[in-house]
């Protein structure tokens, strides 16, 4: 694979990861809006609008707050495996360098 090539297949994966995040905020904002339009609507005391209209706007602001709160989850346990999987090559990378100082000291005569 050219350098190019691992440049794109980065980018890629980078783009996978930060999807879910995207969708989150992207869900947690309109549900926003359609809870402050909803509150801005009986304030200002406009033309009523539809009993199903209404109801509509508040299922769907719910079923998006509900929808960031999974994608919140699922982020959080690809975080949280991340650091995992950082913390076990951090610990191997740890251990490897001593082996390497180790030899390297005997190498030399050194204690």
């Amino acid at each position: 694979m050219t350098t190019d090539g691992a440049d794109r297949g980065r980018s890629r994966r980078r783009l996978v990861r930060l999807t879910p995040i995207v969708a989150i905020v992207a869900i947690q904002a309109l549900s926003a809006v359609l809870f402050i339009a909803n509150i801005a609507f009986s304030v200002i005391g406009a033309a009523p609008v539809a009993w199903i209209l209404y109801e509509l706007t508040e299922i769907g602001a719910a079923v998006g707050l509900i929808l960031g709160m999974v994608l919140g989850g699922i982020a959080l346990r690809r975080s949280l495996r991340r650091a995992a999987e950082a913390e076990a090559r951090l610990r191997a990378a740890q251990g490897a360098f001593m082996t390497l100082l180790e030899e390297r000291l005997d190498g030399w005569g050194l204690t």
